[in-house]
């Protein structure tokens, strides 16, 4: 009985051993693919399992002075819960690293991000943050938070929409994002390696809540881990964040040790919203406009520090910007004003929503896609999306006719902007 314990404390030593280091981070300066393990990781738990659970069997059976049928059964009375806990362990407690989560399975990744964003919102609300009035104790206990559950998930406000009844969700039809993510991050790894020592550009329009865009740009950069890359994410969510921005005459750049507006200077603000757009402020006290201001603008400077930081630890050797903008106008405005480049890559997925046709995405995206095109005209775009009947895929935007296209449009209300012609590639 000492030996099926001894053996069985052996056992279980090694397997704790084996995985007690820290798989959460890692760094790549050449060129990465992820490994048998991360991209079987069912199969690598039950092989591992197996392996470890053979150890102990055979330990247990060469500790008996002779081979019998009772050292066979002991062994398998060793070697059963020896399994069992190594699988356990592997599936519950062994978390992988985040980089081969999101190159071989993103769902995995929101399901970790989302699970604990939850223990974050019920922490904050058991701490009052919903009912603090006071923005500075407000902003502080908020950021102590979120480094307490960055420990747990450095991507803790990135995500995406997961809508059952939508055809775009991952969950659904993960082959969709795999292969629309495979195709822009081969089209943004083409625009790198034809600009060597350039920094390229790439648009992400209606990014949401960006899961999609980080694996793109994720999957370029496991390729060329040197690139330099300025990513623009364009979405109407980030209106507050950027019109505060503009007036305090800020950059849109996101930087590591980025902050929310100035905190001391959102009377300013609030004072010229009572200016400029009454209406929507009119019901509000000052008090509630600065706590509504500053704990928005506070999660978006967090969510695109922590998604800029992440590259830049993962991806030492990159030059790696990444800026954020409300809408189109926005964003071309911002990039006209500052000299920046129009982008070499533009790109979008699932803006034929509800919400999204009454924000006329589809529209302003081709109207993007068509002034990108007339000021680069070797930028390429890609779009997922459906064409209203029953072809889901790839659209394509060009300047000319190809033979290809499914659709033709103009911009009567913009005369100055090009006809456009799509094209789809059916998935």
């Amino acid at each position: 009985m000492v030996t099926k314990k001894l053996s069985f404390f052996i056992c279980s030593s090694i397997l704790l051993l084996s995985f007690i280091a820290p798989l959460n981070s890692m760094q790549v300066t050449q060129p990465y693919t992820p490994g048998m393990c991360a991209q079987y990781p069912t199969t690598t738990k039950i092989g591992t399992s197996l392996a470890v659970a053979g150890v102990a069997a055979a330990l247990t059976v060469g500790s008996q002075k002779e081979v019998s049928s009772d050292s066979l059964k002991a062994s398998l009375v060793v070697a059963i819960p020896v399994f069992c806990g190594s699988y356990l362990y592997q599936k519950i407690l062994h978390k992988p690293n985040i980089l081969d989560v999101l190159l071989t399975n993103p769902q995995s990744a929101l399901d970790q991000i989302y699970q604990t964003r939850e223990l974050f919102k019920n922490e904050a609300l058991s701490q009052g943050l919903d009912k603090e009035m006071d923005t500075t104790i407000l902003t502080q206990k908020t950021r102590n938070l979120v480094e307490k559950y960055e420990q747990k998930c450095p991507l803790l406000f990135v995500g995406e929409c997961t809508t059952s009844y939508c055809v775009f969700t991952r969950s659904n039809n993960p082959h969709l994002r795999a292969a629309y993510e495979t195709k822009v991050s081969a089209l943004l790894l083409e625009k790198i390696q034809l600009n060597q020592g350039r920094v390229v550009h790439s648009a992400h329009f209606a990014c949401g809540g960006a899961l999609s865009d980080l694996v793109i740009v994720t999957k370029t950069l496991a390729q060329k881990p040197d690139a330099h890359v300025h990513i623009h994410l364009i979405d109407g969510n980030h209106t507050s964040y950027v019109a505060c921005q503009d007036f305090f005459g800020n950059s849109h750049e996101i930087k590591d040790d980025q902050s929310s507006a100035d905190n001391n200077r959102i009377q300013e603000y609030i004072d010229h919203l009572k200016t400029t757009a009454p209406n929507e402020v009119k019901d509000k006290s000052d008090e509630q406009l600065k706590k509504q201001l500053i704990e928005s603008n506070l999660i978006d400077a967090i969510k695109y520090q922590q998604l800029i930081k992440w590259l830049h630890y993962t991806f030492p050797g990159a030059n790696i910007s990444l800026s954020i903008h409300s809408i189109k106008d926005n964003y071309i405005s911002y990039i006209e004003k500052n000299n920046i480049p129009y982008a070499d890559v533009v790109t979008t997925a699932d803006i034929q929503d509800g919400m999204s046709l009454l924000r006329y995405s589809p529209y302003n995206y081709a109207q993007l896609c068509a002034k990108i095109l007339q000021h680069n005209p070797s930028s390429r775009n890609i779009w997922l999306g459906h064409n209203n009947k029953d072809a889901v895929g790839l659209f394509t935007i060009s300047l000319e006719d190809n033979g290809n296209k499914t659709k033709q449009m103009t911009f009567e209300d913009t005369p100055d902007l090009p006809t456009i012609y799509l094209s789809l590639e059916k998935l």
